[in-house]
């Protein structure tokens, strides 16, 4: 099974892609602020729990009680985490919820509210008030003495290696569901688009659309139909912007964006060229400079395209369960 560490990175990279980073930041930037922050704190405490297993026995109480806090807050760092991440995305999970709880619960006997935790009337549980048995503590556990209003008396022996257990696996069935969210999201999301090939915008006939531009190049007899050619290149153009939009490629890929927007300034300005527009600065030397450059251009946005339809076409799925 894959453990807390490994599935919190997979959700970060989930989060980071571009796309869904983008989609997260500029729409909700209150909720991405929270998933980032509760990656984090998943990453922190995990490094805290498990350097609490390599520790060796404290020789003082000071220490031993330190030490102690500081792993039952981790545990309740780590489960608020988790849960806001769910929150956040709008996922339901009820994965290991009867462990988190159990863990929960010690803490918040122990450390939370030890000296008065409120009773529920309605839910017919007393006032409670507890404390750590001094002589008790050791490093693999302890023993927790509760008083009830009642003046019922009990002791519960608490196992260090049994709650480390119980909160790693509840933490891991949180975040293995939000990860198959995230997964399913994506999945959905080039299956709607598998079959629309960006690369499809681009004709094979391109290059000769191209060869028409170099012949207008300070040939009036030419420039009425190379202006033909201008437009159908102009199409490509705001086919392949409309097609990156509503893939939420545009804005969330900046270099492509820019990419493309280096190939719209040239075509319009050559287009004025083309069309004897006064406001063109064109003349027969500088036009082939541009249409070479917008050559090259198109072949960078082609090269784009393939690489999206490669993407589109991976699976999205992996195994939440192994550790790769």
């Amino acid at each position: 099974m894959a453990t807390v560490g490994e599935l919190e990175t997979r959700v970060r990279d989930c989060i980071n892609r571009p796309r869904v980073h983008h989609a997260l930041y500029s729409n909700d930037l209150k909720g991405f602020f929270v998933v980032c922050s509760a990656l984090d704190a998943i990453g922190d405490t995990t490094l805290a729990i498990d350097a609490y297993r390599g520790l060796q026995e404290a020789a003082i109480y000071g220490e031993r009680y330190l030490r102690l806090y500081g792993l039952l807050q981790a545990f309740f760092i780590q489960q608020d985490a988790a849960q806001h991440i769910l929150e956040t995305l709008d996922v339901t999970c009820t994965e290991s919820k009867d462990d988190l709880f159990y863990v929960r619960e010690i803490r918040n006997s122990a450390i939370g509210h030890p000296t008065r935790r409120e009773g529920r009337p309605k839910k017919n549980i007393p006032q409670t008030s507890h404390a750590i048995a001094r002589n008790s503590m050791w490093q693999n556990g302890f023993m927790l003495l509760s008083n009830a209003e009642s003046g019922q008396t009990e002791m519960t022996g608490v196992a260090i290696a049994e709650l480390i257990e119980k909160q790693e696996r509840g933490i891991a069935g949180i975040l293995r569901v939000a990860l198959e969210h995230l997964q399913t999201r994506e999945e959905e999301h080039r299956m709607k688009y598998k079959d629309k090939q960006l690369a499809a915008l681009f004709p094979s006939t391109i290059d000769y659309y191209f060869e028409k531009l170099f012949a207008g190049c300070g040939r009036e007899d030419s420039k009425e139909f190379t202006s033909i050619h201008v437009d159908l290149l102009n199409d490509i153009l705001v086919a392949f912007r409309a097609a990156l939009t509503e893939r939420g490629i545009i804005p969330a890929y900046s270099h492509v964006a820019y990419d493309v927007e280096e190939a719209e300034y040239p075509l319009a300005e050559y287009k004025k060229y083309i069309d004897g527009d006064p406001a063109s600065t064109l003349n027969e030397k500088s036009s082939r400079i541009f249409v070479f450059f917008l050559q090259h251009q198109f072949g960078v946005l082609l090269k784009y395209a393939q690489e999206f339809d490669e993407e589109y076409m991976e699976p999205v799925k992996t195994s939440v369960a192994d550790s790769s």
